[in-house]
């Protein structure tokens, strides 16, 4: 209805719709399938049986009628014909529409046919259709003229009795089909099209290209054309697509498929088999899509009872835990950590002790009272799931307790572990009381006290400090002694050689009562012997 490759009808010389309601060709399409879609509606409508086979198949009927290129009948003569053909083939209460078409060099309209019958519903049956259709033709030629000697040829190979002979003459009247096409054409894709005039079909061989008449019968076409070399063939048919063509074996067995004679019998044993399937199948999808409800019933419902618990514990742990003020508790220990390391410096330490003794008693009293909140909110937890372990553990491990005692019955440890643990926390305990004694205890036991509370990290702190200053002190002690011993050491080395001097001199040393004295003595000796010396040079001199 449209020109080739285009919204336009150019091509369109005239169109006709007959037995339907419409005159739109475009409609005309839409009206068809609504009557083949309810074809059922109709039989009951029309107080048919529904039962009998059904078709699977396509419920429209296509075919056309075409001219001789000197032929020129107009449009009367062409709906004649056509009108004429459906009624040969039994389709005149039909629902059809005819297209005819101007874009080629011989005059041809296309018939378009629905196979179900508007007003029973029930499906037309067309047995033997293309020889209706040459009969019906070879009459119109003998009444018109003959343009198709093709046609009489095989109408009186019909006629003629036995198969033997219809065999023997076979092979000769597809060489003179596949000939006449081959004389006729220029190139492949114009043999191809005159093949289909002459009823044959071009396939893929194996080799090469091979014809396909309407009984499903294989032609060699190299082998029945006379006059010309493969060589040349293969030449001439170079613009045929090889891989768009169908495969012969294929097409053959297609067309003996289609021309078999319908057997009545097997399709209802076979109609009858499918239905039992379908009802063994739908029994099946009815049962698994069952089973398939209920399973998504009893999931829903454990889901919504599972939720309904969720909530009901989930209220319980919110209550206990804004009861306790957990979260109050995490903020004010946060703030007090914040505080605490402003002033955990050296410099904090020694100039603003105040303060960090101040933060360090609030982080530590913090510290102590989330551990009780959460040491009650752990009993509560306990409380509310009533023994459920893991739901125990997997609450508190989703309220954020980040060290928590191992369920009974799936400790990762032994008592004695935690006996040990124990002991040496008390042993710990023990050698800090014992390095509090005393500065000599600290200063002995300072490197090997640790503190695990931050009580006992305060106290090993002290004791450290307490061990420096008192190693301190001992440095200078030890300093002084030193010097004390080197001044005495210097003294006596003094004492003697002023006991040597005096001794020459023959005086005697004073006793002093204190070293002050003695040194002003010395000092006071060495100036006088320093002036007896100067008396002694100037005797000397000449004058």
């Amino acid at each position: 209805m449209h020109d080739k490759k285009a919204e336009t009808d150019e091509r369109v010389a005239w169109t006709e719709t007959g037995n339907m309601y419409t005159n739109d060709i475009f409609k005309a399409a839409k009206v068809m399938a609504w009557t083949d879609m309810n074809s059922q509606q109709l039989k009951i409508e029309n107080g048919s049986s529904t039962a009998g086979r059904k078709t699977e198949t396509g419920s429209v009927y296509h075919y056309s009628l075409s001219w001789a290129h000197r032929e020129t009948p107009n449009e009367e003569h062409q709906r004649e014909m056509a009108l004429a053909t459906l009624g040969h083939l039994g389709l005149s209460n039909n629902e059809y529409y005819l297209v005819a078409h101007n874009d080629t060099d011989h005059a041809h309209v296309h018939i378009v046919a629905n196979l179900t019958n508007p007003e029973t519903g029930k499906r037309t049956h067309i047995g033997l259709d293309r020889k209706a259709l040459q009969a019906w033709a070879l009459e119109y030629e003998k009444e018109h003229g003959i343009h198709c000697e093709n046609r009489v040829l095989n109408a009186q190979l019909r006629e003629k009795d036995g198969a033997r002979y219809y065999t023997e003459t076979q092979k000769a009247r597809h060489g003179i089909q596949v000939t006449r096409a081959y004389n006729a054409s220029d190139d492949g894709k114009s043999f191809k099209n005159a093949l289909e005039q002459e009823g044959l079909q071009l396939a893929r061989g194996r080799r090469f290209l091979l014809a396909v008449d309407d009984k499903g019968n294989m032609v060699n076409i190299a082998k029945v054309i006379d006059g010309h070399s493969t060589r040349d063939m293969k030449k001439k048919f170079e613009d045929i697509d090889r891989d768009a063509l169908p495969n012969v074996d294929d097409l053959s067995e297609r067309i003996k498929k289609e021309n078999e004679p319908f057997d009545r019998d097997a399709a209802e044993a076979e109609q009858q088999r499918k239905l039992e399937d379908a009802a063994n199948v739908s029994g099946r999808q009815k049962a698994e899509k069952q089973e398939a409800l209920e399973a998504k019933r009893k999931r829903i419902a454990k889901q919504e009872k599972s939720k309904s618990f969720d909530d009901y514990f989930g209220k319980r742990i919110n209550k206990a835990k804004e009861r306790h003020d957990i979260e109050g508790s995490r903020e004010r220990l946060k703030d007090a950590k914040e505080e605490y390391a402003k002033v955990h410096g050296v410099g904090s330490r020694l100039f603003k002790r105040e303060q960090f003794e101040e933060a360090y008693d609030n982080l530590q009293n913090r510290e102590k009272q989330l551990d009780e909140q959460m040491r009650r909110f752990k009993i509560d937890i306990e409380a509310i799931y009533k023994g459920r372990e893991w739901q125990i553990k997997k609450e508190l491990e989703k309220q954020g307790f980040a060290e928590i005692e191992t369920l009974e019955g799936k400790t990762d440890q032994s008592k004695e572990t935690i006996e040990a643990a124990q002991q040496k926390m008390e042993d710990e305990g023990e050698i800090i009381k014992e390095a509090e004694a005393s500065p000599e205890a600290a200063a002995r036991l300072g490197n090997s006290v640790t503190g695990k509370t931050p009580r006992q990290r305060k106290k090993v702190g002290r004791i450290k400090r307490i061990a420096e200053d008192f190693k301190a002190n001992e440095k200078a002690l030890e300093q002084q002694a030193e010097q004390e011993r080197i001044a005495k050491e210097f003294e006596a080395l003094e004492k003697q050689k002023l006991d040597e001097e005096l001794g020459k001199e023959g005086s005697e040393i004073p006793e002093f009562n204190s070293a002050e004295e003695r040194r002003i003595w010395m000092e006071f000796k060495e100036i006088e012997q320093e002036n007896s010396k100067d008396l002694d040079q100037d005797e000397g001199l000449e004058i």
